[in-house]
């Protein structure tokens, strides 16, 4: 997900351990921290480490790809 540099500091709408500052390392999940992951990171749902969605987001992503949409001027000038 992209968002935008000024929100990336906000706080996000689910409170769980995986958007934890330091949660990536779970050999030190017992070593919690209240702070967020840096950057967007921090707005991850909790199902970030449900693998098996995996091969879902992969196809949905692969059908929009499949449609061919051309980016719109007014979102993506670039």
């Amino acid at each position: 997900m992209y968002v935008s540099p000024r929100w990336r500091d906000g706080r996000p709408l689910e409170e769980n351990w995986i958007l934890r500052a330091g949660s990536q390392d779970f050999s030190r999940l017992v070593d919690y921290q209240d702070s967020y992951q840096p950057g967007s990171r921090r707005f991850d749902m909790g199902e970030r480490s449900n693998f098996q969605l995996m091969p879902l987001a992969r196809d949905a992503l692969q059908m929009i790809l499949d449609w061919k949409i051309e980016p719109s001027p007014k979102v993506c000038p670039h």
